[in-house]
């Protein structure tokens, strides 16, 4: 498994997504599966703001490896963002023929995040609420990235400045060191 991690605004979906198109993997979203649940606790749990249970988020991720059982590699995004979700990710990967091989963190810089953002025309895009968001992902993924790096697992961080297919290129660059491609 490779696992894309990033602030929001990085690019992350984009990048997961043409990793696994150009090499024919699979792809699983945490949030793609959350927003095409038809499941009406979800809906309403993600109407309210608040978190998905734990064994609801793994239990979708579970089902959604379950699916990629004839491809070689499977990327995801969104997912793992705590060490519960890092733990269960390492031990049920067995259960799924899977491992986790390598992380691949985007890293743009405070400002291109506001203003990518902040373009989109959302209305929940405000700069406070940029900020915000910006300073959970400092105080959530860093234990998570600090937790697979004492599991062994490779960190690899990409410079998500550039356009989409400068990105991607830093991106197979690093997929095929670790023997992947």
């Amino acid at each position: 498994m490779v696992i894309f991690f990033g602030q929001p605004g990085s690019g992350k979906s984009t990048q997961g997504k043409l990793l696994a198109a150009n090499k024919d993997w699979c792809w699983i979203s945490a949030g793609q599966l959350l927003r095409d649940s038809d499941d009406p606790s979800i809906d309403a749990i993600l109407n309210s703001g608040k978190l998905v249970p734990f064994e609801t988020i793994c239990g979708l991720v579970g089902d959604a490896l379950s699916k990629c059982n004839n491809v070689a590699h499977v990327v995801i995004d969104g997912f793992a963002r705590n060490i519960g979700q890092s733990r269960w990710l390492i031990e049920n990967g067995i259960k799924y023929n899977r491992a986790v091989e390598l992380i691949v963190v985007i890293e743009i810089d405070e400002k291109t995040i506001i203003e990518r953002l902040s373009s989109r025309g959302r209305k929940d895009d405000t700069e406070q609420a940029i900020r915000n968001r910006l300073d959970i992902y400092k105080e959530e993924t860093y234990p998570v990235l600090d937790y697979f790096r004492k599991e062994g697992i490779k960190i690899v961080y990409i410079d998500g400045s550039g356009t989409p297919e400068q990105v991607h290129v830093q991106i197979m660059k690093e997929v095929e060191l670790c023997k992947l491609a």
